[in-house]
């Protein structure tokens, strides 16, 4: 059987913003949320926000956490990716499918 996959909840989204803000580490983060370090790697890279003030002479910009547009964000992209039904009821190819298949 596969891995079994899950979103983020509010309540994690919570926690990770919380303890980002307090310094802790994706990996610490990860332990607190019984999450593998990838997942909360993904969710903060994805999910991520710039923080205001000056970019550090080295490496990346300094990045930050909101949970409440994290989770409007995730929800939104998941609304998106649902694709568009090809056989929706009353449309053309709807109606020659059952009319073909009243035949049988």
């Amino acid at each position: 059987m596969g891995t079994q996959y899950s979103h983020f909840s509010a309540e994690e989204r919570g926690v990770l913003m919380a303890m980002k803000q307090h310094g802790h580490s994706g990996r610490a983060i990860a332990r607190m949320l019984g999450r593998a370090d990838s997942s909360v790697s993904r969710e903060l890279a994805r999910n991520g926000v710039r923080t205001p003030g000056p970019t550090p002479a080295l490496g990346r910009p300094r990045r930050g956490y909101d949970a409440v547009r994290a989770g409007e964000r995730a929800r939104r992209l998941r609304r998106r990716a649902r694709r568009e039904r090809k056989l929706s009821a009353d449309s053309a190819l709807w109606l020659e499918v059952q009319r073909r298949l009243a035949r049988y």
